[in-house]
C-alpha cells in the first residue's frame, strides 16, 4: 500500500513547536522564518527532524529523516525528489490548487488566533499563508464540509481558493535569479538571503524533476555546487543539464574554504559580489554539449583505438 505522504507530512508538521525551531535554527546556523517557510516535521518516535521531498508539480513524494548526529535516512516508500518552498500566491485568473500544494499548517494557539470553525484558540491547524484570513483549516471537531479526515491530525477543510501565479505553478515569484543548490540546509541558507531556491537530492540527483519544474522559465538560474568530487561533477551536470532548457544559466563554487552554501552563508551583498566575480557561463573544458545519444556515442568512438582484423588476428590501426 502507497503512503500518503502529504497526509503524513502534515501530522510531522503538528509535533513541532516554535521552541524546537529556534533550536534547529540555532544548529544549522540559518534563520526561524526561513524554516517556518519551507517547512518542517518531527517523527517524536525517532527523535528525528523530518523534511519534505516534492515532485516538479508540488506533490511530496518523500520524507527525510534528519537525526541529531546529522544523519540522514529517507521514510519507507519514498522517493527522492526535490526541496523547495510552496508558492502561497493567490490569483483570480488561475483554477484552485490541488490539496497536496497546501502552505504549512501552524496551531492556531501558536499563531494567537481562533480557528475560524469551531472558535477554539488550542490544537486545531490553519494555514500559514494567511493566519487571519487562512486557506485551509485542520480541525479536530468540525466535520461537516470537510475534503477528507487527516488521521491523528482532524478535519480537513478549504476555506478559500488557492490560485497559481506566474508561468511556474509551484514556485514562489520573485525577481531574483532562481538558485539551484544541494539539500534542504543550502535551501534555507538560500532563503535567508532572499531567494528563492531549489535544494536537490544529491549532488547528481534530480535533474529530471528540475528539467520539468524549470523548462520555459524566463528567470535567471545560479547552479551552486559543493568543494568535494562528488559536488563540482554535480555541478557541471545541472549546469549542462539546465542550459539546454534555461535562457540563462550560470554556475559557480563557495569559496575554496567553506564546503557548501550553508557554511559559507554569506550576506546578500557579498554573494551577489562574488557571483559577479566568479560566475562561469561556459561548459567545463572536454565536456561535449549534448544530450543526443547518438551524437555521444559518436564523439566517444572518435577517441575509441582504432582496430582492424587481419587473418583472424587484431591491430591496432593507429
Amino acid at each position: 500500500m502507497t503512503k500518503d505522504f502529504n497526509d503524513l507530512w502534515i501530522t510531522f508538521q503538528q509535533n513541532v513547536y516554535p521552541a524546537m525551531i529556534d533550536c534547529l535554527a540555532e544548529d544549522l546556523g540559518v534563520t526561524s522564518e526561513s524554516i517556518k517557510n519551507l517547512g518542517v516535521g518531527f517523527f517524536p518516535g525517532e527523535q528525528a527532524w523530518i523534511s519534505a521531498e516534492r515532485d516538479h508539480r508540488g506533490n511530496i513524494i518523500g520524507l527525510q529523516r534528519r537525526y541529531r548526529d546529522g544523519k540522514k535516512f529517507m521514510i519507507e516508500g519514498s522517493k527522492r525528489g526535490l526541496i523547495y518552498e510552496v508558492s502561497k500566491f493567490n490569483t483570480k485568473t488561475n483554477r484552485q490548487k490541488p490539496d497536496y500544494l497546501y502552505p504549512n499548517f501552524i496551531r492556531c494557539y501558536n499563531a494567537d488566533v481562533l480557528c475560524p470553525l469551531c472558535g477554539k484558540k488550542d490544537w486545531c491547524l490553519i494555514s500559514a499563508d494567511d493566519v487571519n484570513n487562512p486557506s485551509a483549516v485542520i480541525c479536530g471537531r468540525t466535520s461537516e464540509g470537510a475534503k477528507k479526515y487527516i488521521q491523528n491530525s482532524g478535519y480537513l477543510h478549504q476555506l478559500r481558493e488557492i490560485g497559481f501565479s506566474g508561468q511556474n505553478k509551484s514556485l514562489p515569484i520573485s525577481n531574483k535569479p532562481l538558485l539551484v543548490v544541494e539539500g534542504y540546509s543550502d535551501v534555507l541558507a538560500a532563503m535567508d538571503m532572499g531567494y528563492t531556491a531549489i535544494g536537490k537530492p544529491s549532488a547528481e540527483g534530480g535533474n529530471d524533476f528540475l528539467v520539468k519544474l524549470l523548462k520555459g522559465k524566463n528567470q535567471k538560474v545560479i547552479v551552486i555546487g559543493e568543494n568535494d568530487e562528488a559536488g563540482q561533477r554535480g555541478l557541471e551536470t545541472t549546469f549542462q543539464t539546465l542550459k539546454s532548457i534555461c535562457k540563462s544559466v550560470v554556475k559557480i563554487l563557495p569559496p575554496d574554504e567553506f564546503s557548501d552554501l550553508r557554511d559559507w552563508h554569506p550576506t546578500t551583498d557579498e554573494f551577489e559580489s562574488w557571483i559577479r566575480k566568479n560566475k562561469i557561463t561556459k561548459t567545463a573544458e572536454g565536456i561535449f554539449e549534448t544530450f543526443r545519444p547518438d551524437v555521444l556515442a559518436q564523439e566517444w568512438l572518435k577517441k575509441m583505438p582504432q582496430f582492424g582484423c587481419f587473418q583472424d588476428e587484431w591491430f591496432n590501426l593507429e
